[in-house]
């Protein structure tokens, strides 16, 4: 029931002479919490008289573009893959360049 989230609205009840478990609905709990059903909550540790929320939601949907952008960058469409380069200056090169083209792809997009 924990696993599936659905201790807050059926109730499970066991019957010893029967040797049944039953699943009572809770119909007024279930309409309480698919009220928010397709909604998400952002926290944040700021104050709320220091930004608003638009300004929280942008930088959230700023952190999944990032997000996109590395996983483009470890999948094959930039290809930055691990490479076994000995020196640091050439690592850094190449994540570097890989940056760029995601900034270049970025700007014609």
């Amino acid at each position: 029931m924990k696993r599936l989230k659905l201790d807050g609205w059926i109730e499970l009840r066991l019957s010893e002479e029967k040797r049944e478990i039953e699943l009572v609905e809770d119909s007024v709990k279930l309409e309480e919490s698919s009220r928010l059903d397709g909604c998400y909550c952002l926290t944040t540790s700021l104050a709320s008289n220091e930004y608003d929320k638009e300004f929280v939601h942008s930088r959230y949907k700023d952190l999944a573009m990032a997000e996109n952008a590395f996983r483009t960058c470890k999948t094959g469409q930039l290809e930055l893959q691990p490479i076994y380069v000995r020196k640091e200056g050439r690592t850094r090169a190449h994540v570097f360049v890989v940056i760029i083209s995601k900034e270049i792809e970025g700007e014609l997009r």
